[in-house]
């Protein structure tokens, strides 16, 4: 009863406290600088720490890739000028980039725009005629129009009004042109009444109930406690609905321009001055270092390329301008290692690029040019060493596919980030390598471009894709093995690594890390230690796009428990690296102990201010119900001082800035304590490659199921199962023969993987032993169980052992069909193991050390090659 009582308490104060919030409205957090503070340049932190801005020294690199922009007044300007347009009609005519773009683009347009039975179409008449009132009724989904609009859900009527916007430019219509300018001029004015309801409410403290406190149907926008809610904000008050999203609008104002007459650009002055003006975004209320995740690209680059349309122009806020910039360059400074690895995976970085990218090249027109900051080049470098041969072509599951590690893990850069970056670095060989293996366009046997699809809307904009135009060269580089890049690539402030024997199609590639660069819940997953293999034209051991926890990752599990979600930072103990072994060692423990709940990380005291407003509404709700829960639980004493986060956080707790505007300082939970957790992994190279997994781990003294996981490919099959060695095929290869039931015949050259167990511990009652097994499961988040989140279905290879301490060493040898295998001889101390392919005969000695983990050495023809 106790329990229930104080669950209604907290209810209670959360509503009670947004209708006494709605009665003293903020512009900011209590506690945090004003917009206009922050915008004048004041900052309440100590120095963030310094990175290398370095430059690229690069004869080929041209910082005039996207021109200049022109003189306050002419348009476009914001990412092209009138002189651009005959650049962009041959990039139509001339390249593949270009002409596809051109083709998503009409394509769309036909299908809603312009056609006479959709509802954009009659929304653009309506607009263009000047009638509001239809417009709104269209918008509120009020219309009978029938809709045929077949756009992925980031796209709608703003952002297809404003590409016809730039095609009128393309194609010089004057008559298109003068249309569209009407129609944005009109849908400027509601635009308009949308931001001063909005002002108005949140000086009111109550919502407008005007008629434009309506839903439509392309972003959302309606006024609510959010929206009138931190209102110096355009991110947290959620003002980006307003119009329609940024920077669409912009960029209509932008493109239709040449065509308005001079009461139309004042309307869209207006509005867009209206909505800029004074305001702040997402990365605003941080200090330097915190602005490192997707949303500040997201926040930033919508902003500044918005605050652009007006530049020079009467009502512009040139202090935003600036502001935006320098958080987009902190997101490089900070979001991106001197290496080039980002703080998330490739692909979903590609999220925040996607207004980024944009921003960085309007940025570069302005003469602030990032783009040969060695930290941001470098990113070319780790996107190549993070790709994966393509044997097979695109059907094979390692066509076109990059890894890295983290939500997107899977995905690669986008068109637009490559296009861009061949632009600047036109004969660059590396980019042009990169660029290849994005997922560009190819025309069918009949010469014609694919049907647009949402996969292809995902990955990038048509619009930038179009102004971009790009194509990679012809050059053959053999999966890389022509560029001249090392085989080894390791980044210290990430603890990544990817190595390899040699570049190349049958190229063995290890991806090992132990990230402890997490400062907050974030897109990392539980997979400190967890390794990717690729062998024999094709990846074994693979990423998948939010496999966030550890039985979801090439891992050892306990008791089907891994790693704690969000994941605490883990140890990179080492590495040696020759031209014969690489191999590292990392320690996993700590990562295992504790989790960090994303509802605890600043919403379970009772006295932060966060809890009163209703952008946070959600977090404070689930921390309420943990606390009522755990009636003893003090937050204090869970704060995680992890050495990492003490040098991130000290200094900067002024003002209370969070990672995405979300999460404060972690707090930890217990969550699968162990006594240790050591792993080391090593790629040998030779005439014979292989990798070898060494798993020191053990919870406590008592009998546990370990199982070692390898996370598989989805036409990844098993050939045998025995005692100690399991063979796993490629059944999508072109030789394979495959007939019904479980029959099949593995043709030659069909890519194989043979996964010996060296060594497991064995219970003396040998039936208590789980059996060696393929799974077949659905990726499923476990956290809200039994909802949870579902991807998709994955397999995975088991390997178990029931014991106080399993004692895994496991040889993973990829090789085609029908080439030598390797065969294994123990001393009779069991601490060192003689493995022979052929005529190549390595020793590897395990010599236990006092932490309990193995110090692992390996020799060939009585030559030490590397020891760790």
């Amino acid at each position: 009863m106790k329990k229930t009582l104080l669950k209604v308490s907290f209810i209670f104060s959360l509503f009670s406290s947004l209708i006494l919030n709605a009665a003293e409205p903020m512009a900011q957090l209590p506690g945090e600088q004003t917009a206009d503070q922050i915008l004048k340049g004041e900052y309440m932190w100590p120095n963030s720490p310094k990175v290398d801005l370095s430059k690229v020294d690069d004869k080929n690199f041209d910082p005039y890739a996207f021109g200049e922009v022109p003189a306050s007044g002419i348009h476009p300007r914001i990412l092209i000028s009138p002189d651009d347009l005959p650049r962009i009609r041959a990039g139509i005519k001339n390249t593949l980039a270009g002409a596809y773009a051109y083709h998503q683009i009409t394509v769309n347009q036909k299908e809603s725009i312009r056609n006479k039975g959709s509802e954009s179409y009659e929304l653009l008449k309506a607009l263009a005629a000047g009638d509001e009132d239809l417009a709104m009724k269209i918008m509120k989904k009020e219309s009978k129009f029938p809709r045929k609009q077949k756009y992925s859900h980031r796209y709608g009527f703003a952002y297809v009004l404003m590409t016809e916007a730039l095609d009128s430019l393309i194609r010089e219509d004057e008559k298109m042109g003068k249309e569209l300018a009407a129609a944005i001029s009109t849908l400027s004015t509601i635009y308009y009444k949308r931001l001063v309801a909005m002002d108005e409410s949140f000086k009111a403290g109550k919502v407008s109930t005007d008629k434009y406190n309506t839903p439509d149907r392309f972003h959302g926008f309606r006024l609510n406690e959010q929206s009138i809610q931190l209102n110096g904000d355009v991110w947290r008050s959620n003002r980006r609905a307003a119009i329609d999203g940024e920077p669409w609008f912009a960029f209509m104002y932008d493109y239709a321009h040449h065509w308005m007459n001079e009461e139309q650009r004042a309307n869209c002055r207006k509005a867009l001055n209206k909505y800029h003006f004074g305001k702040t975004t997402m990365g605003s209320h941080m200090p330097h270092h915190f602005r490192n995740w997707n949303w500040i690209a997201i926040g930033s680059g919508g902003l500044y390329l918005t605050a652009l349309a007006t530049e020079g122009e009467p009502g512009n806020d040139q202090r935003v301008i600036d502001h935006a910039r320098e958080i987009l360059t902190d997101f490089v400074k900070y979001g991106w290692s001197d290496m080039g690895s980002s703080d998330e995976a490739i692909g979903y970085s590609q999220f925040g690029l996607r207004w980024a990218i944009p921003g960085f090249i309007a940025m570069a027109r302005r003469g602030d040019n990032i783009w040969n900051l060695n930290r941001w080049k470098n990113s070319v470098n780790w996107y190549a060493q993070s790709s994966q041969p393509n044997a097979f072509g695109k059907g094979n599951d390692s066509g076109q596919r990059f890894i890295s590690h983290g939500d997107g893990g899977q995905g690669g850069p986008s068109t637009m980030t490559m296009q861009a970056f061949k632009r600047f670095y036109p004969n660059d060989p590396v980019v042009d390598y990169v660029l290849q293996r994005t997922n560009q366009v190819t025309l069918d046997k009949n010469g014609n471009f694919p049907p647009p699809n949402k996969k292809t809307f995902y990955n990038s904009y048509p619009h930038m894709d179009l102004i971009i135009a790009a194509d990679s060269s012809k050059k053959q580089y053999n999966d890389g093995k022509n560029l001249g890049l090392k085989n080894t690539f390791f980044d210290p402030d990430r603890n990544s690594l990817i190595t390899r024997d040699k570049w190349g199609i049958d190229q063995l590639q290890l991806q090992f890390e132990a990230r402890d660069d997490g400062h907050a819940p974030n897109h990392q997953h539980a997979d400190k230690g967890a390794f990717t293999l690729t062998g024999a034209g094709r990846v074994w051991a693979d990423e998948r796009f939010r496999s966030v926890e550890g039985r979801h990752h090439s891992l050892v599990i306990i008791d089907g428990k891994g790693q704690g979600y969000f994941t605490p930072p883990s140890t990179w103990l080492g590495m040696q690296d020759n031209e014969d072994v690489t191999i590292a060692a990392v320690d996993t423990a700590y990562s295992h102990a504790w989790r960090w709940p994303g509802e605890l990380c600043g919403y379970v005291d009772l006295n932060d201010p966060r809890r009163k407003f209703a952008r946070y509404a959600n977090f404070t709700e689930k921390a309420d119900a943990f606390l009522a829960k755990n009636l003893d639980f003090k937050w204090q004493d869970h704060v995680d001082r992890h050495p990492k986060l003490e040098k991130f956080y000290k200094g900067f707790e002024k003002g209370d800035p969070r990672i995405w505007d979300e999460y404060s300082r972690p707090l930890r939970i217990e969550h699968n304590p162990v006594e240790k957790a050591f792993r080391s992994a090593m790629l040998v190279r030779g005439e014979h490659p292989y990798v070898l997994i060494t798993d020191d781990i053990k919870k406590d003294d008592q009998e546990r199921l370990y199982e070692w996981l390898m996370m598989l490919t989805p036409n990844t099959e098993v050939a045998s199962i025995g005692t100690h060695e399991i063979m796993l095929f490629d059944e999508s290869h072109p030789n394979m023969e495959m007939k019904p039931g479980l029959n099949r015949k593995i043709g030659a050259k069909v890519p194989m993987c043979l996964v010996s167990v060296l060594d497991r511990t064995i219970p003396e009652d040998i039936y208590t032993n789980p059996q060696i097994r393929l799974e077949t499961f659905e990726l499923k988040d476990a956290r809200s169980w039994p909802q949870g989140r579902g991807f998709q279905l994955q397999k995975r290879l088991v390997i178990p052992s029931r014991a106080v301490e399993p004692n895994f060493k496991v040889l993973l040898y990829p090789h085609y069909k029908g080439a030598k295998l390797p065969k294994y001889e123990w001393n009779e101390s069991r601490n060192q193991v003689t493995v022979t392919i052929g005529k190549q005969v390595d020793v590897i000695t395990f010599t236990m050390q006092n932490n309990g983990r193995n110090k692992i050495s390996i020799s060939r023809n009585n030559k030490k090659l590397a020891e760790l």
